[in-house]
């Protein structure tokens, strides 16, 4: 058995964080591999269970795959399209040892002779490195899941005290629902998998009932680290469905990606700014749009004139004042121009205000500001967040022009597949937009679950998750939703929506 520290070289060196990793692409430049592009999981993905781009095909090298002879016994005939039944000759091809895998990343040759392709890296490694990277990869994929029993796929949703406890109950009603459902229509595979365990057939063997645990979060972010860390002790899960809170999700974010618990489609306006490969968001949120509006220039229209500031309009509360910070950095950053920041609601001159407050809250300030100052009417920019534009009328001051930036449709019409999933359920949920992102987190589950083994990759979920999404029935607001490799932002289109 490799040890410990074998095993933790040898993913550092698949996942290209090992300072000996270096590679070229064959050719006579050999043009050097930044890590990121070297690393062996940026073609054979996270799960090791490979990729396809086009006709460039990267095989699976995960579970002890490399270490077991390619065996023409069991190897389906392919011609030379691919398609079962055509001529061809399977491949043979004895098993890896760490001098055969040695061989392959240094001088591109298999075992069996075949030099491959021009998309494989040559690699400058020692031959202990091989031998590092052979052991991981003959573990990659061998262990079970955290969060799955013999009988039953566990998931969490996660909510923060900031989100109203209606709202809160909604999710949780909706997400039980749903898995509800799910269980009572695929009843029948118990049997049918008690019968796989007895013959060769493994079609029904992934099958597990699904169970939700609500995690309610309490008090600031800095503290959620160690509540989840004991939620998640007491009763690991799979993934985590959904979720709500309008607070920084970067405490979630870093735990999910340290744990590797994929988080699909939590809904807040704050997700955590920088990559990671296990939480998927619909969008960047508040600080993407804030970026996109200083970026949009004369085509918003929406900068200040020159020598004005952008005014961001914050609340009165600690977190609050610490959000409107960030939207006044993103404001500015790169050349942007300056950006000023108030909760009172009072200005000079003629500034362009942003706020992610809610429409409501902005109005009532921008009346009060507008009066005490008499100050002229201002441009107003809402930031839209996890919410599509507010459909109930609010009361705005005379002459005030507004606008949201947005990436989710206000047409209700979007939301119609939604709709008829929770009438058949008979639930009639208070916020339709916030229901349908719960609903469609779920599907998602669904759709990348059902290409998944008996070992329940977590990595191959999301990665399947990649290929499916954009294929998806449309149920949220948003227009048009993908994912791709190194990609969790699944909406990428902002825009302007007048407020009547």
């Amino acid at each position: 058995m490799p040890s410990p520290s074998t095993l933790d070289e040898g993913r550092a060196l698949y996942e290209g964080r090992h300072p000996a990793l270096a590679a070229t692409l064959r050719g006579e430049s050999r043009t050097p591999l930044p890590a990121q592009q070297a690393a062996c999981l940026s073609c054979h993905r996270p799960s090791g269970l490979g990729s396809f781009e086009g006709e460039a095909v990267v095989p699976p090298i995960s579970s002890g795959l490399l270490s077991r002879p390619f065996d023409p016994a069991t190897t389906r005939r392919y011609g030379p399209r691919g398609q079962p039944g055509e001529p061809g000759v399977p491949r043979v091809r004895p098993a890896y040892d760490a001098a055969a895998l040695h061989r392959l990343l240094t001088e591109g040759v298999a075992p069996d002779g075949r030099a491959l392709g021009p998309l494989m890296p040559r690699y400058t490694l020692a031959p202990r490195h091989s031998e590092a990277l052979l052991a991981f990869l003959d573990t990659l994929g061998t262990q079970p899941a955290p969060g799955v029993d013999d009988d039953v796929v566990h998931f969490a949703t996660i909510t923060g005290d900031d989100v109203p406890e209606a709202q809160a109950r909604q999710l949780v009603l909706l997400l039980e629902q749903f898995i509800a459902r799910k269980n009572a229509q695929t009843r029948g595979e118990v049997q049918r998998r008690a019968a796989a365990r007895r013959t060769e057939h493994v079609m029904y063997a992934r099958y597990r009932r699904w169970e939700l645990h609500h995690w309610a979060l309490r008090g600031a972010p800095d503290t959620w680290p160690r509540q989840l860390a004991a939620l998640y002790a007491a009763r690991p899960v799979f993934a985590v469905l959904s979720g709500r809170s309008d607070r920084d999700w970067s405490p979630v974010h870093r735990f999910c990606e340290a744990e590797r618990v994929p988080c699909l489609f939590p809904i807040t306006a704050w997700p955590h700014e920088t990559g990671g490969f296990y939480t998927a968001y619909f969008s960047g949120g508040v600080l993407a749009q804030a970026r996109w509006l200083a970026q949009a220039g004369e085509a918003a229209p929406a900068a200040p004139a020159p020598g004005r500031p952008w005014l961001v309009l914050g609340g009165d509360a600690q977190h609050e004042q610490a959000q409107a910070q960030r939207i006044a950095s993103a404001l500015g950053g790169e050349g942007g121009a300056a950006a000023a920041i108030t909760a009172s609601g009072h200005w000079h001159g003629e500034p362009v205000i942003v706020s992610a407050l809610p429409a409501r809250e902005v109005a009532q300030r921008l009346a009060a500001g507008m009066a005490s100052a008499r100050a002229a009417a201002p441009r107003v920019y809402l930031l839209a967040g996890a919410s599509p534009p507010a459909s109930e009328p609010v009361a705005w001051p005379p002459g005030v022009d507004v606008q949201w930036v947005t990436q989710q449709a206000a047409d209700a019409t979007r939301l119609a597949r939604a709709r008829a999933w929770w009438r058949a359920q008979g639930l009639r949920p208070a916020d339709e937009a916030l229901a349908a992102q719960v609903l469609f987190a779920a599907t998602a589950a669904v759709e990348s679950l059902v290409h998944v083994d008996e070992r329940f990759s977590r990595e191959y979920c999301l990665e399947k998750l990649e290929h499916n999404l954009e294929n998806m029935p449309p149920l949220t607001a948003y227009p048009r939703l993908a994912l791709g490799p190194n990609q969790r932002l699944a909406a990428k289109s902002v825009w302007l929506a007048r407020v009547p």
